[in-house]
């Protein structure tokens, strides 16, 4: 007896059978063991008359796995892209919340983040506002990248 299969049929089946396998045994994301890390900006420098009203952190390839601490009067907005990038944005909701000069301890292990399979960059931008008795305040941004800040590797 001959089976009367249409060559058309055969070709997309063929290349399942033969990728079918290979995406069943790649590993998955989640299930493996990756490194956690506590995040800082070990020389963060504040002057007396600045502070930090709002920061950003970026992560290719990475999550967030925790946040340790959470000033009063600030918000924190997390997004877990799909496309491999995490994004952590903090604001003030007062002015009065604003990080000052005597406050850049909070930069110390102040983000908990997890290393997918990659080398992956971090990219933060605060925003400072100067203040000055001769004129209005004044907005800049500091830019730091994976040069500025310290991984502590956590130990489970």
């Amino acid at each position: 007896m001959k089976l009367n299969v249409k060559k058309s049929i055969l070709k997309p089946f063929a290349l399942a059978l033969l990728v079918l396998p290979l995406i069943a045994s790649a590993p998955l994301s989640a299930a493996e063991p990756f490194e956690k890390y506590t995040l800082s900006i070990p020389d963060l420098k504040i002057g007396e008359n600045e502070r930090v009203d709002s920061f950003t952190v970026v992560i290719s390839y990475g999550d967030v796995i925790s946040l340790p601490h959470i000033p009063t009067g600030w918000s924190v907005h997390i997004d877990n892209s799909p496309l491999w990038k995490t994004t952590v944005r903090w604001n003030i909701s007062v002015g009065a919340a604003a990080l000052t000069h005597r406050q850049t301890d909070f930069f110390k292990d102040f983000l908990v983040i997890q290393r997918n399979d990659r080398e992956f960059p971090v990219h933060i931008e605060i925003t400072i506002t100067t203040y000055s008795m001769e004129s209005s305040p004044k907005q800049s941004k500091r830019v730091i990248g994976n040069d500025g800040i310290k991984l502590t590797a956590i130990d489970e």
